[in-house]
């Protein structure tokens, strides 16, 4: 189960405040994405550049598992190591690309 909390929930108030992160709920638990530092980004470079292609992202079931696994490293990165893989595995593609582009574009 995923879902973003909307904007009166009382714990993003302080996200809501200072416009920093955005609260994500993965099977019942919330968790924070913050935008992506500049030395994370040169990270997801190096994982883009060289390990996940573009064609992953589209349609990840047929992805190999090196590319899923580098997939899960970069949620990883966006949940800060605080969700684990299992919990990936129920979120669906529009749901990952939504973390994702929160965590690479905001």
């Amino acid at each position: 189960m995923f879902k973003e909390l909307q904007d009166n929930d009382a714990l993003s108030e302080m996200q809501q405040i200072s416009g920093a992160g955005k609260i994500f709920v993965i099977d019942g638990e919330k968790f924070e994405v913050l935008p992506a530092t500049l030395g994370q980004l040169e990270e997801v470079a190096d994982l883009w550049n060289e390990k996940i292609h573009p064609v992953v992202l589209a349609n990840f079931l047929k992805a190999n598992k090196e590319n899923r696994e580098h997939l899960y490293k970069l949620l990883g990165m966006a949940f800060a190591g605080k969700v684990s893989q299992e919990k990936f595995k129920s979120l669906r593609r529009d749901q990952v690309k939504e973390i994702l582009d929160f965590f690479l574009i905001s």
